[in-house]
This record gives C-alpha cells, sequence and structure tokens, in this order.
C-alpha cells in the first residue's frame, strides 16, 4: 500500500529520465521537476493508501498534465512535449511492470 502523494517523485523521476534521454538542458527541468513536483503533491495531500499500481497510475495521472502544462508555458513545442511524455510514460510502465512483477512473486502471508 502507498499513498499517491508518496509515488510523485517516482512520476516525476520518469520525467526527468526522459529528459536525460531527449538531451535537454537539465537546469530547467530541475526547476520544471520540482515545480510539479510541489503541485502534484499538494493535489494528491489527502488522498488515503492504495495498492502501489492504483497509487502510481494516480500519481502519473497528475503529474503528466502538470508537466505538459509547464513545459508549455515554457515554450516547448508540442511535439517535444509529446516525445517526453511518451518516452515518461514507458519509464513508469517499467516501475509499475516490475511492482506488479514483485507483487506476483511475494508469498501470499
Amino acid at each position: 500500500m502507498a499513498r499517491p502523494r508518496d509515488l510523485v517523485a517516482v512520476a516525476v523521476g520518469a520525467y526527468e529520465q526522459a529528459w536525460l534521454v531527449h538531451g535537454l538542458r537539465m537546469a530547467l527541468c530541475d526547476v520544471l521537476c520540482a515545480m510539479a513536483r510541489a503541485d502534484a503533491e499538494r493535489a494528491l495531500d489527502g488522498f488515503a493508501a492504495r495498492p502501489v499500481p492504483e497509487a502510481l497510475k494516480l500519481a502519473w495521472g497528475t503529474v503528466h498534465p502538470i508537466m505538459e502544462r509547464l513545459m508549455r508555458g515554457h515554450g516547448y513545442l508540442t511535439d517535444t512535449v509529446a516525445v517526453i511524455r511518451t518516452i515518461a510514460a514507458r519509464n513508469v510502465r517499467e516501475v509499475a511492470d516490475a511492482v506488479n512483477e514483485g507483487a506476483e512473486a511475494t508469498p501470499a502471508l
């Protein structure tokens, strides 16, 4: 179980990794990611703990529109925003898959 707010860092980290892969300047990434993290954590503050896959999905669903808005607001082209989002979404899916595999491998108590 996890609170969605606690998994915002995972969703934001997926964007940071995407930014690196795409070769964009990290200084602006750091600023935008900090803003997105703060906004998403604030938005998810009252949400209760739930299964990790569900919490991660909610965290991602909160972070990605914030990041897209921030990127567009800082002059990134629509195509660049879409590419970064696609890479970040793939990164989050990989984490979600690993979590699901781990849950399946965990013996019932």
